[in-house]
């Protein structure tokens, strides 16, 4: 009974890797010369389906963000990446009242960069970060005189 019992678990055990394998043995689509990467150009991901939504409509996405206490955050960005503000900008409500201040944190060096949502009540929440920083002067921001700042 024990031997009976030995062989279906090791059958059940290789029968999933049998499968697998099989799998991979086929030979995959060849691409269309037209549509084969060029050597030396990194590869560009499929297009994902829109699921039925019209082409060009804004949508509602998900996003899962780290935030933590502001001091927190402002001290690992100082000291851990080395990451030092670049750009900043305020976020107001209707009202006129500040809500967030969006900044721009990047280390000169290493070229990452971080974008960081700070809120008015002491948290702040990492949106995105990166690497390869490059800065693209564009003469038309100007610094605002006193009469076009806003209060």
């Amino acid at each position: 009974m024990y031997k009976l019992i030995a062989t279906m678990v090791l059958c059940l055990c290789l029968l999933p890797v049998n499968a697998y394998a099989d799998q991979h043995d086929k030979e995959s689509p060849a691409l269309p010369p037209d549509k084969m990467a060029k050597p030396g150009t990194p590869p560009i991901p499929p297009i994902p389906k829109n699921s039925g939504r019209p082409y060009g409509m804004i949508f509602p996405m998900n996003k899962s963000i780290q935030c933590n206490d502001t001091p927190v955050v402002e001290n690992a960005m100082k000291h851990i990446y080395k990451e030092d503000p670049m750009m900043m900008g305020m976020v107001r409500n209707q009202h006129g009242m500040a809500q967030m201040i969006m900044v721009l944190y990047v280390n000169p060096q290493s070229r990452s960069y971080t974008i960081i949502e700070h809120s008015v009540s002491g948290v702040s929440c990492l949106l995105t970060s990166g690497f390869e920083f490059d800065y693209h002067y564009d003469s038309i921001f100007k610094p605002l005189e006193e009469s076009e700042e806003r209060h």
